[in-house]
């Protein structure tokens, strides 16, 4: 959440520079329409995802990342 009066572009410089494994939009726009814009800070590719199901969509993110965890540990 950012209280700085920034704009998008510099939100979206600041979770890249602190890390963020994910960054989401959610504007007026968004709220209009019931969706928010999930964006992979790793690769740059975006998703839209229902305001009604972003608990379920953020189970599905954390689950897909455990497992490529744990992929990653066997194959190191």
């Amino acid at each position: 959440c950012d209280i700085c009066s920034r704009g998008l572009k510099a939100q979206m410089k600041y979770a890249d520079k602190i890390g963020a494994r994910f960054s989401m939009v959610l504007g007026d726009n968004e709220l209009d329409e019931g969706k928010a814009i999930l964006k992979d800070m790793a690769n740059g590719e975006t998703s839209e995802i229902l305001l009604d199901d972003i608990c379920d969509a953020f189970m599905e993110i954390a689950k897909a990342k455990i497992f490529e965890d744990i992929n990653n540990s066997f194959k190191n």
